[in-house]
């Protein structure tokens, strides 16, 4: 039996009258990458930020075993847009980043990791937003996790850098780490999930396992679950 690295149980969250989370609920296991997929507004951001303690639910429960005594830099975060200040340059970024957790003898294979260290002493300011996403990645990887939370990851990427994230993961799940992504992409988020969480309307409407998202399935089977439910909101 796979130990779940995080269960999500019922997570309920309301915004004045409206619901931004409803009664979701999904796990990661230890060495399984989980990706939560959803339109803009779907609830995939809330979700993970009540997962991180940034916000608080309403309602349900939030579990995290990451398999010893919860130590500083145990979870990694990558959020949607990273505020890093443009006059640092990455290597002082970074530093700073494994500094909190006690972890600066991994700095510079960070760096060589997510292909940035030819980089590393410009200023930020200075960055492409593909390099601004490479080191907001290392930053999540810098304190050697063992739960790494990945909010859009591909997002303003270039296919090499795309290549180099599905490779990084891989790595990530082989070591027995538990990885979730909150993706827009449905293909590459297909490619390298053992399991997805459609969220619709702030509500989990399905878990599709490995054999029902392979081959290309999921773009397909996303529009169908989505339509269906939106069909149902019409009927009630």
């Amino acid at each position: 039996m796979t130990t779940k690295s995080l269960e999500v149980l019922n997570l309920q969250k309301k915004f004045g009258k409206n619901f931004a989370v409803k009664d979701i609920s999904f796990h990661v296991g230890a060495g399984e990458i989980v990706g939560l997929v959803g339109l803009n507004g779907a609830g995939k951001t809330t979700a993970l930020k009540i997962i991180l303690g940034l916000i608080q639910a309403d309602s349900g429960s939030v579990s995290i075993d990451t398999g010893t005594e919860r130590r500083r830099g145990d979870i990694g975060f990558l959020p949607e847009e990273s505020d890093f200040s443009f006059l640092l340059t990455g290597y002082e970024t970074l530093l700073f980043a494994a500094a909190l957790a006690g972890k600066i003898f991994y700095v510079e294979e960070v760096f060589n990791k997510t292909g940035i260290f030819y980089a590393k002493d410009k200023r930020i300011g200075t960055y492409s937003k593909g390099m601004k996403r490479r080191l907001g990645l290392a930053c999540a990887l810098v304190t050697l996790p063992k739960l790494i939370i990945l909010d859009e990851p591909q997002s303003g990427l270039d296919p090499l850098g795309r290549r180099g994230l599905a490779s990084i993961l891989e790595e990530e799940r082989s070591k027995g780490n538990s990885i979730l992504i909150a993706s827009h992409d449905l293909n590459e988020t297909a490619e390298i999930c053992d399991r997805v969480v459609v969220i619709h309307k702030g509500r989990d409407i399905a878990v599709l396992e490995r054999e029902k998202i392979s081959d290309g399935k999921l773009k397909e089977k996303f529009f169908e679950l989505i339509e269906s439910d939106l069909a149902e909101c019409v009927v009630k």
